[in-house]
């Protein structure tokens, strides 16, 4: 069985094809293209802006087609039928506003609760595999509604981690999709802040890369996989699904900064406030119990409870046959004979 195949259960893929696709609502017949620069266009390729409750503020948006900047790729914004500003959505950026029901999508998506919350984001994440599907695209990236700026981030002189504003959002985009088309990586993320600490120390910023992803998500409808959890289904699938072999990967070469989730109105603020971190932390503990606990983050005034990954726990580790005694060609040999 290829490994990719593990992301999902027939049952699951059955759910994204077909099952999940009723809840589409609103999806233009074709493709919105983006004329800006057709040479630099991937046709195969669009971005996805998940948002709610911003329909006047989409910072996302705004910052890729900023003046100055480049960017040439198809773009939506994914929102739910249920969003009391979604006429605004429409009326700024007509047919790329892509809408969904989230009733329909919740009999077939794994919340790990009875709660029965609809105001988080699972569901906008899973339906864009449906949407991909519909308007013919293979690959796309989910991005959140909330990024300031993208840059790069890199070591200067072996001594400073320093970072530069990225314009060349194109080409930044065609790394990170480059990458998921030449690996097995079944996700690939860009950076956040928070990765970046310890500076030119950091051993992740000083070998590019962390097996992890979060917030942002470079995938291939040919290798479909679905989040699960009300709340941090990032890090609950990373977390768990890396434990059975699937490969995800987080490329230290660029980052996105984005507003404080709690400091932010809209999105999955009202959630956050209402339940806070604890709960939050604990879907991952619960769907992957043997490498993930809650602990904290920060110190002082900033410490918060935050769910703790044990990565020699959640990442196999393969041992190289020239330390066994003996082979597994050797023993499969053994036992034919017998």
């Amino acid at each position: 069985m290829d490994v990719n195949e593990l992301a999902v259960t027939p049952v699951v893929k059955e759910s994204i094809d077909i099952l999940m696709e009723k809840a589409i609502k609103r999806c233009p017949s074709e493709k919105v293209v983006n004329t800006n620069n057709l040479d630099k266009r991937d046709d195969e390729f669009c971005v996805f802006i998940l948002s709610y409750g911003r329909a006047e503020d989409v910072r996302t948006a705004k910052t890729l087609l900023k003046d100055g900047g480049s960017f040439s790729q198809d773009y939506y914004i994914v929102c739910s039928d249920d969003d009391k500003s979604l006429d605004t959505y429409i009326k700024n950026y007509g047919d790329r506003v892509l809408v969904f029901n989230k009733d329909e999508m919740a009999p077939y998506t794994d919340t790990g609760d009875n709660f029965d919350k609809r105001n988080v984001v699972i569901f906008a994440r899973n339906i864009c595999f449906s949407f991909a599907k519909k308007l013919g695209y293979r690959y796309f990236v989910q991005f959140d509604d909330d990024y300031h700026k993208f840059m790069n981030r890199y070591i200067y002189d072996n001594k400073m981690l320093v970072h530069s504003d990225i314009t060349d959002f194109d080409k930044m985009l065609k790394v990170h999709l480059d990458f998921l088309k030449n690996t097995p990586c079944t996700i690939v993320a860009m950076a956040q802040g928070g990765d970046f600490i310890g500076g030119a120390g950091n051993g992740n910023a000083l070998k590019g890369y962390k097996r992890k992803v979060m917030n942002s998500f470079f995938c291939d409808l040919e290798r479909p996989f679905y989040f699960y959890g009300t709340m941090n289904e990032d890090a609950t699938y990373y977390a768990h699904a890396s434990r059975m072999g699937i490969l995800v990967m987080t490329l230290y070469g660029w980052m996105l900064d984005q507003a404080s989730t709690q400091a932010n109105s809209g999105g999955l603020t009202d959630i956050y406030l209402e339940s806070g971190t604890y709960l939050k932390s604990f879907y991952s503990v619960m769907y992957s119990p043997s490498n993930t606990k809650i602990g904290k983050l920060g110190s002082g005034a900033g410490e918060r409870i935050h769910h703790n990954i044990n990565g020699r726990a959640a990442f196999p580790e393969i041992i190289d046959e020239k330390y066994a005694k003996k082979t597994y060609t050797e023993i499969q040999r053994e036992n034919s004979v017998e």
